[in-house]
């Protein structure tokens, strides 16, 4: 494994020696194991300066703690420290025994899904309407329609190819494979509706508040899903929840007995009172880390390009500063990145100063519900694939409008991602808080009311191919499984296969890695079977013959397996 990823990571193989073999070629080959011990000493060395290095200097740079403690803390203890920087009321916790659904994820399909192979899609000619692509213009551009020289020409561009789709919903051909995400989901609906531990009130706090007047507009109501799990004795219970219980008791004998399909957790709405003048500690420090994130994508973005200019010039002083601007601001982002997502998920940290499952729960149920919007405007688009916590997989026609251009006046273009600007239309549409509220004049109270949207879906894509594994129980899907393919035919992403765990078994690590090149062979879906059914067919084989054709070294490095042991050996059983 250190080979691999010096390999992969530095791109030149280090001098390896078997762990069995170390003894005797201490004694036998000296000189061989100080080479081996040079050679693992200086990639790990490149490897901390490289990857390591960097990103730690990075947190420390942000978080107020030396090195070592930024090492040994969670996040969720770096995300304190953070809060408690500014000022701030202590918030005690109480654990309810109780909590809250998450986000949304689900598999929607299962199959090979390739760039060069048709796919059937039934699409819903109602969806196929030109969107407003006047919003992505003033808001994410920042220009107005009247400046832009192309508008109306890229207009007439999408809607040509949105009438062809809408005349002709029922078609057959090549799919555009795209993962249609939130940008920093969580934090932006932390953001767009002013959300904070602090912040969610109940009547008894409304009612002594000097603001509750007829017709405020400062309580902003948002739903969210408790699943109850405090302990309440027999005798407190009333008749009807005893009732109900013993209904739900006989339920679950019935399907434990009969084998019918499990009984979903109770689920119960709940609506939480988020306050729109409640002092902004937490959303500043979210913004901020939001936006100096942003601010160091965009400094990491100009220094690649500058990278490329200089590799262009061969210009070796200049091609060694650019990458270093670039390891640099890539760390910095990282390091914020891994801080801005765990903003979140403090709240909900047991021992938190400010915890809140109310927060939390609003958070995912607002994240789930922008997902299975997204999903059912990309049902009627094309096919959605599987869904994550933040994003979706999807095939849409390869005739839908992709990418274009706009130019304004003064030269300078915005580049839109049409996909991207129908769902963000859609999410601005039931998404935007009109109630956003900001303190402007402190000696007098008084406030300003204003619109806030910040949740905005960007593309990756598009893909050559994505697998996705079938369930071996009928009508059942497996989620968070799936390979993706770049159009070079290298891996964009791996989820959930054993290739990718520690302590799982060689032989299953090897097969997966020599199935995976087979799903891009061939020119027909069945051809593509084809070639993975001749390497899952050599592998039967072997397990058939119980490893008769394999030397007795090739057969106990196959059946081996690392596991990581946490007590000492005389321990186990």
């Amino acid at each position: 494994m250190p080979g691999a990823v010096t390999k992969a990571k530095l791109g030149y193989d280090p001098v390896e020696v078997d762990p069995e073999d170390m003894l005797r070629m201490a004694a036998e080959q000296p000189q061989a194991m100080a080479a081996y011990s040079v050679s693992d000493a200086v990639s790990t060395y490149y490897l901390y300066m490289t990857y390591i290095h960097p990103f730690i200097f990075s947190l420390a740079t942000i978080i107020p703690m030396p090195p070592d403690d930024v090492l040994r803390k969670g996040s969720g203890t770096l995300c304190e420290q953070l809060l408690m920087e500014p000022e701030a009321f202590y918030k005690v916790t109480v654990d309810k025994g109780e909590t809250y659904i998450g986000g949304k994820v689900e598999a929607r399909e299962s199959g090979v899904f390739r760039a060069d192979l048709p796919l059937r899609f039934r699409c819903q000619p109602a969806a196929y309407q030109a969107s407003k692509l006047a919003y992505v213009v003033v808001h994410e551009g920042k220009m107005r329609v009247e400046d832009l020289v192309n508008y109306q020409e890229v207009r007439d561009t999408i809607a040509g190819k949105l009438a062809g789709l809408r005349d002709t919903p029922n078609r057959e051909e090549v799919p555009l494979l795209y993962h249609l995400d939130v940008a920093a989901m969580y934090p932006n609906i932390i953001l767009t509706n002013r959300l904070q531990p602090s912040a969610i009130v109940t009547d008894e706090h409304c009612a002594a508040c000097d603001f509750n007047r007829p017709g405020k507009t400062c309580l902003r109501e948002m739903e969210w899903e408790d699943e109850p799990g405090a302990v309440r004795y027999w005798e407190d219970l009333g008749w009807e929840e005893k009732a109900k219980l013993l209904k739900d008791r006989l339920k679950m004998y019935t399907q434990k007995v009969y084998k019918r399909v499990l009984d979903k957790p109770v689920l119960e709405p709940r609506v939480a009172g988020v306050c729109q003048r409640e002092n902004d500690f937490y959303v500043d420090t979210v913004r901020a880390f939001r936006d100096r994130r942003y601010e160091y994508k965009g400094l990491n973005k100009t220094w690649k390009n500058k990278l490329d200019a200089a590799k262009a010039e061969a210009n070796p002083l200049k091609v060694a500063e650019a990458s270093d601007m670039c390891v640099l601001y890539e760390s910095l982002q990282l390091a914020h990145k891994c801080i801005l997502n765990s903003f979140y998920g403090y709240v909900m940290r047991k021992g938190a100063r400010w915890y809140s499952m109310e927060m939390a729960g609003v958070v995912t149920n607002t994240g789930a519900n922008i997902i299975q919007m997204a999903c059912g405007l990309v049902e009627q688009l094309g096919r959605p694939l599987e869904l994550d916590t933040d994003g979706i997989w999807c095939a849409l026609p390869a005739s839908f409008p992709e990418n274009f251009k706009l130019k304004n006046k003064n030269g300078k273009e915005l580049k839109i991602s049409y996909p991207c600007v129908m769902l963000n239309v859609m999410v601005a549409d039931h998404c935007t808080n009109e109630q956003y509220q900001t303190l402007v004049d402190p000696a007098t109270k008084t406030y300003a009311v204003s619109s806030e949207m910040s949740i905005e879906f960007e593309v990756d894509g598009p893909y050559k191919a994505m697998i996705l594994p079938a369930s071996k129980e009928e009508g059942k899907s497996i989620k968070k499984r799936y390979a993706v393919f770049n159009f070079d035919g290298s891996l964009a992403e791996l989820k959930g296969f054993e290739i990718k765990r520690r302590g799982e078994l060689k032989l299953i690590k090897v097969f997966q890695a020599e199935v995976f090149e087979q799903f891009l062979a061939g020119t027909t879906l069945a051809e593509c079977y084809a070639a993975v059914a001749a390497v899952a067919n050599r592998w039967l084989d072997m397990l058939d013959t119980q490893g008769g054709n394999l030397t007795d070294e090739e057969l106990v490095n196959h059946i081996s397996e690392a596991t990581t042991m946490s007590k000492g050996l005389e321990e186990y059983e």
